[in-house]
C-alpha cells in the first residue's frame, strides 16, 4: 500500500506539472493550483490527471491582475512580485506533498493560516528591503531559506503531522535512491525563494523518470 500511495502521488504530480508546463509555455499562470482542481479519469496505470479551473489565471509577468491568487496553497511570493510560473510550482509541490504523505494533515484551517502567514512575512520582508527580491535572504520570521526549515518553525498542528511523513524523514525506509530523488524534487518545488524553483517542464521530466522506473504497470495496492 505504501508503494501504491507513492505511485499514485507521483503520477498525479507528473500529470499536474505537464499541464502547468503547457500553460506556462502559453504565458499563463494558474494562481489556484490545489488538489480540488485536479480532474482524473481511469484507474491504475491508465489513470490520467488534468489541472482545471483557470478562473484566477493571469498573464506571466503581469504586475497587476484582476484576479487574486487563491489561498489554499498560496505561494510565499504570490501578490508581492510579478506573476511568475514559480508560484504554480510551489502549489504543485504542496499538492504532491499532501498526496504523498496522505491526507490533509488533519487541520485544514491551521494549514491555510500558516501558508497565509508565510505569504504575509514574505511581503513584509520584501517591503523592508525596499521592494527588492529576497533571493538568498533569510526571512526573519522564518529563520530559514528551505522548506524543511519552515516546517521546523511551524506550529505543532503543522509540524507534528509532517514529522510522520516518511518522505520528509532524513532516512527514508523505502529504497534509498528513489526516496532521495523524491525528496530533492520536493525540496526544489517548495524552495521559499521563488527564483530558485525549477520550471514545471523540467520537474515533469524528472518525475516522469521516477514514474517509469518505480511504478511501471503497478495496478493497485500491494
Amino acid at each position: 500500500r505504501r508503494r501504491y500511495r507513492s505511485c499514485f502521488a507521483l503520477r498525479a504530480a507528473h500529470d499536474l506539472l505537464r499541464g502547468l508546463a503547457a500553460a506556462h509555455a502559453a504565458g499563463i499562470v494558474n494562481q489556484d493550483v490545489h488538489a480540488g482542481n485536479l480532474l482524473f479519469a481511469g484507474a491504475g496505470p491508465a489513470m490520467r490527471w488534468k489541472i482545471s479551473d483557470f478562473g484566477r489565471a493571469c498573464v506571466v509577468g503581469a504586475g497587476r491582475c484582476p484576479h487574486v491568487a487563491g489561498s489554499r496553497v498560496l505561494a510565499p511570493e504570490a501578490g508581492h512580485v510579478r506573476k511568475t510560473p514559480a508560484s504554480d510550482v510551489w502549489s504543485a509541490g504542496f499538492v504532491f506533498l499532501l498526496l504523498r504523505c496522505g491526507g490533509d494533515w488533519g487541520d485544514r484551517r491551521a494549514l491555510r493560516e500558516w501558508l497565509l502567514r508565510l505569504n504575509e512575512e514574505y511581503g513584509a520582508t520584501r517591503k523592508r528591503l525596499g521592494g527588492r527580491d529576497t533571493t538568498a535572504v533569510p526571512i526573519k520570521a522564518w529563520n530559514a531559506t528551505s522548506f524543511g526549515g519552515l516546517l521546523r518553525a511551524a506550529p505543532p498542528a503543522i509540524r507534528n503531522p509532517a514529522a510522520q511523513c516518511r518522505l520528509l524523514a532524513r532516512q527514508a525506509r523505502e529504497k534509498a535512491l528513489p526516496a532521495a530523488r523524491e525528496r530533492a524534487l520536493l525540496a526544489a518545488m517548495l524552495d521559499p525563494r521563488w527564483e530558485k524553483r525549477p520550471a514545471a517542464g523540467e520537474l515533469a521530466r524528472d518525475l516522469g523518470d521516477l514514474v517509469s522506473g518505480r511504478c511501471g504497470r503497478l495496478a493497485g495496492p500491494v
